[in-house]
C-alpha cells in the first residue's frame, strides 16, 4: 500500500515527494539510513502481504502457518489484532519477513523521536493509522485469474479465446522443493472504512479490462 503521493507536501513538514526510494528485501537498511540522513521521503512496497503493517501499535503479521487456510482468523489480516507469525523456522521467507519488520520499526522510531505523520490525505483521520486496502470478497485462485484474464484479453483484443488457455502446474512442479508463500491474502477492511467510509466498488473484471486495454492499447503502438 503507498500512502505517499508524488508531488505531494507532507503535513507541516513542507517535504517533497518527488523523491522516493523503494525497500525491498537486502536494500532496505541502506535506503532507511539514507532516508534518515538526506530527510527524503521513503516508499514501502507491501504488496506481497507477507507482512501486515500497523505502525501505530506494532502489530506485524506473516502469514505462513499451514492452519491458515481454512480459519479465517488466521488468513484474515486486521491491523490492530492480528499477532506476529512467521511459523515453524524451516519456512525460507524468514529473513525477508525479519527484515520488513525491522524498516517498519526504524521507521517508526524516527517517526516518533521526530514528529513523522504517516499519511498526506485526510490527516485528521488517517494520521497514525496505516490502512489496508483491497477488496476481501473478490479472492480467486491463480486458475480462476489466468481464465478471466484469458476472456477479458479476447474482449480487449479482438482474438479469439484459446481453446486451452491454462495447464496444471503444481507449485512444487514449478517452484522447486521448499517454496514458501502466502495462500491467502485477504484484508479486513474494517477500519479503512470507519476512518473513511471506503469500500471497494471496482469489480476484478473491471480492474482487468481497465489494464488489459491500456497494455494492449500501449502494445500495438509500439509495434506500429
Amino acid at each position: 500500500m503507498r500512502m505517499l503521493r508524488r508531488g505531494r507536501s507532507l503535513g507541516g513538514h513542507g517535504w517533497s515527494c518527488q523523491k522516493l526510494l523503494e525497500c525491498r528485501g537486502t536494500t532496505g537498511l541502506l535506503s532507511i539510513s539514507y532516508w534518515m540522513e538526506g530527510g527524503h521521503l521513503l516508499l514501502l512496497e507491501t504488496a506481497e502481504i507477507l507482512l501486515w503493517w500497523n505502525c501505530r501499535r506494532g502489530g506485524t503479521t506473516g502469514v505462513l502457518l499451514e492452519a491458515a487456510g481454512t480459519d479465517p482468523a488466521y488468513y484474515v489480516l486486521n491491523e490492530d489484532t492480528s499477532p506476529c507469525i512467521f511459523g515453524s523456522i524451516e519456512k525460507q521467507r524468514w529473513s525477508y519477513a525479519c527484515a520488513k519488520q525491522l524498516i517498519e520499526r526504524l521507521i517508526y522510531a524516527e517517526g516518533a523521536e521526530n514528529g513523522l505523520e504517516f499519511t498526506l490525505e485526510n490527516p485528521d483521520r488517517a494520521n497514525g493509522h496505516i490502512f489496508n486496502v483491497g477488496n476481501p470478497n473478490k479472492e480467486v485462485t491463480v486458475r480462476q485469474l489466468a481464465e478471466m484474464m484469458t476472456k477479458v484479453y479476447a474482449k480487449v483484443s479482438g482474438e479469439s479465446s484459446l481453446e486451452s488457455p491454462t495447464v496444471d502446474v503444481s507449485s512444487k512442479e514449478f517452484y522447486g522443493d521448499g517454496y514458501d508463500d502466502s495462500d491467502k491474502r485477504i484484508p479486513d477492511m474494517t477500519v479503512i472504512n470507519k476512518q473513511h467510509g471506503w469500500n471497494p466498488k471496482t469489480s476484478l473484471w473491471d480492474l482487468l479490462e481497465s489494464t488489459l486495454t491500456y497494455q494492449h492499447r500501449t502494445y500495438a503502438e509500439a509495434i506500429e
